[in-house]
C-alpha cells in the first residue's frame, strides 16, 4: 500500500524531529515505500552493491576489519560478496568489548556517531555507536511497517511501554521531543488496574488511531479493558515489538482494540527491522539496508526454513561497522513469495534470545516460541499468565499467576506433559503476583541462570 508523501512532508513538527534528532528519514521513506515491491533478484542486487560499498569503505578506514579481511585470505581487489562474508569471523559482544576503539572508522566523527547501547538483558550491557545514515535508515524502517495500516509519520500513538522504547521518566527535552513525533507515552511499570484505568481513560477520549508497545504490557492492559464496563477502545492497528508475541496475546489485544495487530523484530545493533504484513505470515526483513545469514552451533549457514541463530550485517553504518555481529535470536528465512507482493524474504520462527532457552537432561534446547503454543499451559483453565524459570540444569519451575485455585490433580496434569515434552527433571509450579521482568521493563517467557 503506498503512503501518500506530500502529506507527511509538509507536517512541520515531523520535520522537525528529523532535524532535531540529526537524521534523513523522511529522505529515505520514498525509497523503501517503492523498494518493498521489487523482486527478490532485485532487492539481492541492491544487497550486493552496498555489500561491496561496505567492503571497500572497512577495509580501507576500520582498523579491525582490515585486519580481519587480511586474515580471512581476501585477495587485494576482491570484492565483498553475500558468499564470501561467510569467510570473516562472527562477531559476539565479547569481541566488540575487546577490540574497542579498532571497530571504529578513522572518519569516526564525519558519520555524526550517537552512543548506544543494550538493555544487558543477559548481565553485561554492550556499548556501541550508530552514525546519522543507520539512525535514519532505522526510523524510515519502522515507518514503513507502519504505512501499511494508514499510519502517516506525524500521527498520533501511543507507545505502551517502558525501557528501551521510552524512558519511565521522560526528562523535558524528551517529553519535548515524544510531543513533536506525535507519541503519548502510557509507561508500564508497575502497572495496576488505577494505573490501567487511567490510561483506558485516556486512550478512549484521545484521537488515537495507533499504539506501539511490548506485547506482554499489551496483553494485561487488554485484558483489563475487556474486563472493564468500557470493554473495547478501538484503534485501527497496534503495533508489537521486543518480546515474543503469542497466539493468546495477539488474540487478547485484538479484542480489546478491535484492530489488526503487526509484529515487528528489530535489532538495532544489528541494524535489524522486519515487520508483518496483512497476511502475518512471518517478518518481511530491512534487505535493503541489511543482510542476513542464518547459522548453525557451528556457525555454517542452514537451509532455508531451518532455524538458528541470526547474524546481521548493517550495510549502511560507517561509524562503527558490525559485520556479521551475532544478535543471539534465533530464528529461519523463507525466500518464497508472500501473497502481498512484497519481495522482501520474510523471518520466521522467532525464538527469542539463545539463553531463552530450556536446557533439557538429554541436551536439547527448548526454545521460548515451543511454549507459546505449548497445549497443556494454554488449555489450563487456572493460569491466567505463566513464565519458566530455569535455576540449574535439572529444575524447571513454573511461576503462574492464577485464574482461578488449581487443585493438585490440575497441577500433577500440567507437569505430567511437561515431563512427557521436557523429559526427566524436577518440576515445581510457583503461584506468584507479579512477573520477572528485565531492567528496561521487558517480559521474557523464559528466565534462566544456565549460562
Amino acid at each position: 500500500m503506498a503512503i501518500e508523501i506530500p502529506r507527511f512532508l509538509k507536517r512541520p513538527a515531523i520535520r522537525m524531529v528529523d532535524i532535531a534528532r540529526k537524521t534523513d528519514s523522511l529522505k529515505f521513506l520514498p525509497e523503501l515505500l517503492e523498494s518493498q515491491w521489487w523482486n527478490l533478484s532485485m532487492l539481492e542486487e541492491l544487497q550486493a552493491k552496498r555489500m561491496a560499498e561496505l567492503g571497500r569503505y572497512v577495509r580501507q578506514n576500520v582498523p579491525y576489519w582490515a585486519a580481519a579481511f587480511v586474515k580471512a585470505g581476501f585477495d587485494d581487489d576482491e570484492v565483498l560478496t553475500p558468499e564470501n562474508i561467510a569467510r570473516l569471523p562472527l562477531l559476539n559482544k565479547d569481541m566488540i568489548r575487546v577490540a574497542g576503539d579498532s571497530l571504529k572508522s578513522r572518519e569516526f566523527e564525519k558519520w555524526q556517531p550517537r552512543h548506544k547501547n543494550t538493555s544487558g538483558s543477559t548481565g553485561v550491557p554492550l556499548d556501541y555507536y550508530i552514525d546519522r545514515p543507520a539512525h535514519s535508515w532505522q526510523w524510515a524502517h519502522m515507518w514503513r511497517g507502519w504505512a501499511q495500516t494508514g499510519y502517516v509519520p506525524g500521527d498520533l500513538y501511543a507507545a505502551i511501554s517502558g525501557g528501551s522504547l521510552v524512558p519511565e521518566k521522560a526528562a523535558l527535552k524528551q517529553t519535548i521531543y515524544l510531543a513533536l513525533s506525535s507519541a503519548l507515552h502510557f509507561p508500564t511499570y508497575h502497572m495496576n488496574d488505577e494505573i490501567m484505568e487511567r490510561y483506558s481513560e485516556r486512550l478512549a477520549k484521545s484521537p488515537i488511531d495507533f499504539v506501539y508497545g511490548y506485547p506482554s504490557s499489551m496483553e494485561i492492559f487488554s485484558e483489563y479493558i475487556t474486563a472493564s464496563p468500557r470493554k473495547k477502545i478501538p484503534m485501527k492497528a497496534v503495533f508489537t515489538t521486543s518480546e515474543g508475541l503469542s497466539p493468546k496475546a495477539r488474540a487478547a489485544i485484538e479484542l480489546a482494540f478491535e484492530c489488526p495487530v503487526y509484529d515487528t523484530y528489530g535489532c538495532n545493533d544489528g541494524g535489524i527491522f522486519s515487520f508483518e504484513c496483512e497476511h502475518h505470515n512471518g517478518l518481511h526483513m530491512g534487505m535493503e539496508t541489511d543482510f542476513v545469514e542464518i547459522v548453525d552451533e557451528k556457525g555454517q549457514r542452514v537451509p532455508d526454513g531451518e532455524p538458528g541463530e541470526v547474524i546481521a550485517t548493517n550495510l549502511v553504518i560507517r561509524a562503527m561497522p558490525l559485520l556479521r555481529f551475532r544478535t543471539g535470536d534465533i530464528a529461519s528465512l523463507t525466500r518464497e513469495p508472500c501473497e502481498c507482493g512484497r519481495g522482501l524474504i520474510r523471518v520466521q520462527e522467532l525464538s527469542g534470545r539463545e539463553r531463552d532457552v530450556i536446557h533439557t537432561p538429554d541436551g536439547r534446547k527448548i526454545h521460548g516460541a515451543f511454549f507459546t503454543h505449548f497445549e497443556a499451559l494454554h488449555h489450563a483453565d487456572w493460569i491466567a499468565r505463566f513464565q519458566i524459570h530455569q535455576p540449574d540444569a535439572n529444575t524447571f519451575i513454573l511461576r503462574v499467576i492464577l485464574r482461578r485455585e488449581p487443585s493438585e490433580a490440575d497441577k500433577q496434569a500440567v507437569i505430567k506433559d511437561l515431563r512427557t515434552a521436557m523429559g526427566d527433571m524436577e518440576y515445581r509450579i510457583e503461584v506468584v503476583e507479579k512477573m520477572m521482568l528485565t531492567r528496561t521493563g521487558k517480559f521474557r517467557i523464559i528466565v534462566s541462570d544456565i549460562g
